[in-house]
């Protein structure tokens, strides 16, 4: 005996229903890796990464940014879109289901090409490999692959009458899924992202490098280090608040200022010149007034002629840079690669500002965020009355 049509409709709109709760599920799988993502990008910190530097080699490439906005943040907002229709699929029933499915097999679809070009270029022209890039890509897969099956499913002839199953309560899930994910990782950021942590004896001693680029002498009760890239945003943000700190605390407190070039980052391209041109610069005793420079315009150098024209105008000659800048073993080259490698091997920075503050025989690596939090410690303060 055959099923009867409210029986074969009925059963259609289950399958449906199934489909798009594995659409929801997805969505909010792809958003908290995008979202992971994001946050390697926002902080610029190095994630849990499967592939050694894999991850962060990748992020680094300019085909992981689209006019210097990061490709994750894209993919975290096509994921919540594609989620969103889902959650309205669920919940408007019949209502405009071909148009909210359409709109979702075209994401889907330009996604699954997206993801897996940029596999392409990980695999070719980087030569890094990225676990949760290739977690997006797949999970787009899965996602253009439902979106196929259910547009075929709702616009076939036997599916004219079929309803989504109204499901506030799926709707209202999978973008708790979501919003849940999201907050987890907020939740989660120091862990992850935020550097707070005391540093060893032996990491300490390593800080304060001579010669190097320092107000403030050892007597001081109080020393912060910086890890900084002049053309990095958030440092040059920051350097002011370096200048603010040694003129409210006079000799109580001895600055330190040091190089980590991100020059493989979009919009870091003249961070080799340019702290070579500071290390030119501190020959003459002018570091500061270079640094100080550098970073009050409005964005950072794109240009040599830039760099150069800021250098001139506190008394650096060009010529004086670029011979230095030619030759590895010149002091001032010398003086940067030797920062870059106190950072990386000896300290362990993974990006930048990143500060160490040393006080009370201890000292603390940490981030902008947790640097205010410590200069407000109560033993601090004590000590830079």
């Amino acid at each position: 005996m055959g099923m009867s049509d409210s029986s074969k409709t009925y059963t259609q709109g289950m399958s449906l229903s199934k489909l798009n709760r594995g659409i929801i599920l997805c969505a909010a799988l792809g958003m908290f890796v995008a979202l992971v993502l994001s946050f390697q990008h926002a902080f610029m910190k190095e994630i849990p990464c499967l592939a050694g530097k894999g991850c962060t080699l990748v992020a680094s490439h300019p085909s992981s940014y689209i006019r210097g906005i990061p490709v994750a943040y894209f993919g975290a907002a096509g994921y919540f879109a594609i989620l969103a229709l889902g959650a309205l699929r669920a919940s408007l029933g019949n209502t405009l289901k071909t148009a909210l499915t359409a709109a979702g097999f075209g994401m889907s679809a330009f996604g699954f090409l997206a993801s897996w070009y940029l596999q392409y270029i990980s695999k070719t022209e980087i030569g890094a490999f990225c676990p949760w890039c290739f977690t997006s890509a797949i999970l787009m897969s899965v996602l253009f692959g439902l979106h196929v099956k259910l547009y075929s499913q709702v616009n076939s002839s036997s599916a004219g009458e079929i309803q989504f199953r109204p499901d506030s309560i799926l709707a209202a899930g999978g973008a708790a899924v979501a919003i849940i994910a999201s907050a987890g990782l907020i939740s989660t950021q120091n862990k992850l992202f935020a550097v707070n942590e005391v540093v060893s004896e032996k990491q300490s001693g390593e800080l304060v490098a001579q010669p190097g680029n320092i107000l403030g002498d050892a007597s001081a009760k109080v020393t912060l280090v910086e890890f900084a890239d002049l053309c990095c945003p958030a440092c040059r943000k920051g350097f002011p608040k370096l200048m603010e700190f040694k003129q409210k605390y006079g000799n109580k407190i001895r600055v330190v200022y040091r190089h980590f070039p991100l020059f493989r980052l979009p919009g870091h391209e003249m961070s080799p010149l340019a702290t070579v041109a500071s290390e030119v610069a501190a020959e003459s005793g002018k570091f500061w007034q270079f640094a100080s420079a550098f970073t009050s315009t409005e964005e950072a150098a794109k240009t040599p002629e830039e760099v150069f024209a800021i250098a001139e105008g506190v008394g650096v000659s060009r010529a004086s840079i670029e011979a230095a800048a030619k030759n590895p073993q010149s002091p001032a080259a010398l003086r940067v690669v030797r920062d870059q490698d106190c950072a990386i091997e000896t300290l362990k920075v993974k990006g930048t500002p990143t500060y160490f503050l040393q006080y009370g025989g201890k000292t603390k690596m940490l981030d902008g965020a947790g640097l205010q939090t410590e200069m407000s410690d109560p033993e601090v303060q004590e000590l830079l009355k």
